[in-house]
């Protein structure tokens, strides 16, 4: 969610983080930072400017769904493509104009999957707007083209290994191997501040190796 990042409003940021962490602290949630907040919190010490996200992994969605409920906090899950694309929760502040998102990493065998997207051609920029800003059929012929002209990735980790830090003074929990965890994600540059955020999407070439069936897989720790 895209919204003006004033002084304001990244205190009222940090204080619905806080809240969040603090339940899943309480409830003793297998969870950790990801993707650009955990980027932030390792590099910055901070929120990464440019990126309004806030990302949290996590096994177990309808877990984090049961929790929030019971808080009384509104959610969505959103999954357009079951296939491919990694599901998201996102739990809502009460204004709803600040939301944090759960992704969810799957069992598969002895290791831990999140199946990711990344456009990365002009087809699927344009076929991504046309989707998001239509209707009936024109968005559906939209939403194929876009799934079929975009890389499929997964995420693949053999464990989910966390351990403790302080972030905006208050304890969260990151992957042990964050270091590796962030290498894979943004690449050997990732301590490097990019002016751009949006450069950094998604996980770098050199990284990925084709599966059997032809997936793009991303090995996190060899």
């Amino acid at each position: 969610m895209l919204f003006s990042k004033g002084v304001v409003w990244i205190s009222k940021q940090i204080k619905f983080f806080r809240q969040i962490i603090s339940i899943l602290n309480i409830r003793d949630v297998n969870y950790w930072l990801e993707f650009g907040t955990l980027l932030g919190c390792i590099r910055d010490k901070k929120f990464i400017e440019g990126d309004s996200d806030i990302d949290i992994g996590v096994i177990n969605l309808d877990e984090i769904k049961n929790i929030f409920e019971e808080y009384g906090y509104d959610y969505t899950i959103q999954q357009r493509n079951p296939k491919y694309l990694k599901r998201v929760l996102e739990v809502f502040n009460d204004d709803h104009d600040l939301a944090i998102g759960f992704a969810e990493y799957q069992k598969y065998g002895d290791k831990y999957i999140m199946k990711l997207e990344r456009r990365n051609n002009f087809i699927t920029n344009i076929f991504n707007t046309i989707y998001h800003n239509s209707r009936g059929n024109l968005k559906k012929i939209a939403d194929k083209i876009d799934i079929a002209f975009t890389d499929k990735l997964f995420l693949v980790i053999p464990n989910i290994e966390t351990t403790k830090v302080k972030f905006y003074d208050i304890d969260v929990r990151i992957p042990k191997k964050h270091e590796q965890h962030l290498l894979l994600l943004y690449g050997s540059n990732w301590k490097v501040k990019e002016s751009n955020w949006k450069k950094y999407k998604y996980a770098p070439l050199e990284f990925l190796k084709y599966s059997k069936q032809g997936i793009k897989v991303c090995e996190v720790w060899n």
